[in-house]
């Protein structure tokens, strides 16, 4: 007796590991793979959009990596960070910002190791950067092709402990230029003394007036001698000191090459937040509230609410690795998520009102926790396992679940990269170490996490994924960075992900499905010329709405197939998309199919402006049309012609499947044409043994 089986795609390819639980509602949204489809939080699925090109990344055989650089919604822009320099790249135009034909550039102090380690916070047209290793630094934009890069400088702070030795430090005068002896080495830099590397170190000093002042060490001498310029008093006032009698009440600041530079960076509440030197890897740093400047770490005698803090975790001696800006301060250390907040809610927080608050229990890698929903995601220290966090009022603290868990065998080789684009289908677009685009659709009202892995056609390799607010109703950007072999010479290619295409609806004016493409938009051409830089590259061709096939650059020239004339011709790597469902749960009855024989006799499935789509029993090759066959094609093909624009299909398609009692009625959705697809539904009708 024929039985029927309806399919939805919600959880994507679901872990081998589970293929056997039919037990589980899961099972039933789960696809056995699932490759270059996204799984939509209604249900369906739809093709992995394509990419277009945007330009090479300066150094062909070193990674890159993106920053966000977003001044409001109209001004944003891209920057591409590489070893020892920072370029830039229109959001709008998707060009790279240039100043006569040659590229705006910064040169940095980060080498290729660190780039994955730069943390990013922004206030108006300043970006400030923090990395391990490196003092921070200031970005500042003055116009699109003015930048620079600077020591961010941070006033009358922040400071280690007061010295609780009795070595006495003696400025020889009052202001200006000044000597500092010290009376011993006791107490400084861990009992070494000064260091040739405390120049530009902070140096706090309480005159016996009562009144603390402070001091920027411009050289080195000895270790017990050091020059430094006088700069004021703790309230701001640069009036000379009253005297300088030596005082064994003072404190050295806490950043220097000595004792290393904060690592994680966040804002909150108009405070900058800083965390994480190699002395004091569990300390955070926050300025005086409302200072526009985000660089006062100048504390008030007696203390103010809105006075800089310095926070100390306790009970941990796990190293903050990045501060996520939530309700709380999140702080994600390799033994745990802790939380600094307020003591009293109705007060604002600050030094007089701060306490730290229960954590979760799972150490947390480098890449920085982020908020989706109003729910804190981060990785695990391995990188491969997804948490989801929610502030609980019972525990006074987040508690975090795996949502990752499911689709574990995706995330196993560990995530490098994660870029949220909230419109228009909710996805998380992450990098793996071993080079794929994870598709991750993410709605919590919905209860939707699943996910899928991504191709990004030939042998790319994507290397970084970022978002950037979108300037149309296509929603968010991608920005990817793609290792790419073109004429068998190494190279980073930088791509934008294509809209999820719409006919009538989306802004982008022509399907795009394949990858690290190009667009011609002119008079009629059989050719196109200029190609160079591709150079034996086999391109697919969507010209003027029909998939021509495919054609191969020689002499930097691409020649339509069958010199078909067009104006508009996309053209990139071919990429076929792939998925295959699940053994049956059930034949109707309740009772498990799995190893049992079973065969499908009939299909339908159910499609929203589509244009090319195989679908047979079994797991087919992509190209076999003896067992998979194509419902949008007519029975004689010979009477269409194949240079008419193709049509998308909007409806429900009852399809002849040709099955073998072998296949336990899995099924296989394919195409790899230049056109979309989009499956809501499928439904199987199966006959079990008797």
């Amino acid at each position: 007796m024929a039985r029927s089986l309806k399919v939805n795609f919600t959880r994507g390819a679901v872990t081998p590991l589970i293929h056997g639980r039919v037990d589980l509602d899961l099972y039933q949204a789960g696809l056995g793979t699932m490759r270059n489809w996204v799984p939509l939080r209604y249900g369906g699925m739809t093709r992995t959009p394509g990419s277009l090109f945007r330009g090479f990344a300066k150094e062909e055989d070193k990674t890159a990596r993106f920053l966000p650089f977003n001044f409001n919604r109209a001004q944003a822009y891209i920057l591409e960070a590489g070893d020892l320099y920072f370029r830039f790249w229109n959001r709008d135009t998707k060009a790279r910002v240039e100043v006569a034909s040659v590229p705006v550039e910064v040169v940095t102090p980060y080498l290729e190791a660190d780039l994955p380690y730069l943390q990013t916070r922004q206030s108006g047209d300043l970006l400030f950067i923090f990395c391990k290793g490196y003092w921070p630094r200031v970005l500042t934009r003055t116009s699109e092709t003015v930048w620079g890069l600077a020591l961010y400088v941070p006033q009358d702070g922040p400071y280690l402990d007061i010295n609780p030795t009795a070595t006495t430090l003696d400025p020889s005068a009052t202001s200006g230029s000044v000597t500092i002896t010290a009376s011993s080495i006791v107490g400084i830099n861990g009992g070494a003394g000064f260091a040739a590397s405390d120049v530009g170190r902070v140096i706090r000093f309480l005159e016996a007036g009562g009144r603390w002042y402070w001091f920027v060490i411009t050289a080195w001498t000895s270790t017990t001698l050091v020059t430094a310029t006088y700069m004021g008093r703790d309230d701001g006032d640069t009036a000379a000191m009253p005297g300088h009698a030596a005082s064994v009440l003072w404190r050295l600041g806490a950043w220097s090459a000595t004792e290393g530079y904060p690592r994680a960076v966040g804002l909150y509440e108009e405070r900058l937040i800083s965390a994480a030197t190699d002395l004091q890897p569990t300390t955070v740093w926050g300025t005086v509230a409302q200072d526009t400047g985000l660089d006062d770490y100048s504390i008030s005698a007696p203390l103010v609410a809105d006075d800089a803090f310095t926070a100390k975790l306790l009970g941990s001696l796990s190293s903050i690795l990045w501060i996520a800006d939530g309700k709380d301060i999140i702080l994600g250390t390799e033994g745990a998520v802790r939380i600094l907040g307020r003591n009293d809610e109705s007060a604002g927080f600050g030094p007089l009102n701060l306490r730290q608050k229960p954590e979760t229990e799972v150490p947390t890698s480098y890449i920085p926790g982020f908020f989706v929903e109003r729910m804190l995601l981060f990785f695990d220290s391995y990188r491969n396992k997804l948490y989801e966090a929610q502030y609980a009022n019972e525990a006074q603290g987040y508690v975090a679940d795996e949502i990752s868990a499911i689709n574990e065998h995706l995330f196993s080789y560990g995530i490098t990269s994660v870029a949220y684009q909230a419109a228009p289908n909710r996805i998380l677009w992450m990098t793996t170490e071993a080079g794929a685009l994870l598709a991750a659709t993410y709605d919590r009202k919905q209860e939707v996490f699943g996910a899928s892995e991504n191709d990004v056609g030939g042998d790319g390799v994507v290397e970084w994924a970022m978002a950037m607010p979108g300037a149309d109703r296509d929603g968010d950007q991608i920005w990817l960075m793609v290792r790419r072999t073109i004429d068998e010479t190494v190279v980073r290619t930088i791509e934008t992900l294509g809209a999820f295409y719409r006919e009538g609806v989306s802004a982008q004016e022509w399907p795009l499905y394949t990858y690290c493409a190009q667009v011609y938009d002119g008079a009629p051409t059989t050719s196109i010329t200029g190609l160079g830089d591709f150079e034996g590259e086999t391109f697919a061709i969507h010209a003027d709405g029909v998939d021509l096939g495919d054609a191969t650059v020689e002499s930097g020239e691409l020649t339509l197939p069958a010199l078909f004339e067009a104006s508009v011709v996309v053209y990139g790597l071919r990429q076929s998309s792939r998925a295959t469902t699940l053994r049956l749960r059930d034949y109707g009855t309740g009772e498990p199919a799995v190893g049992l024989p079973s065969i499908a006799s009939d299909a339908t499935v159910d499609l929203y402006q589509t244009g090319f789509l195989r679908v047979g029993m079994g797991d087919l090759d992509e190209s076999d049309y003896d067992n998979g066959l194509d419902p949008l094609r007519p029975d004689d093909i010979s009477e269409v012609n194949p240079f008419t624009a193709a049509r998308l299909l909007t409806r429900a398609l009852p399809i002849k499947v040709d099955d073998s009692w072998e296949n336990n009625g899995v099924c296989t959705i394919e195409t790899d044409s230049t056109l979309p697809a989009t499956v809501r539904a499928l439904i199987i009708d199966v006959e079990g043994a008797d």
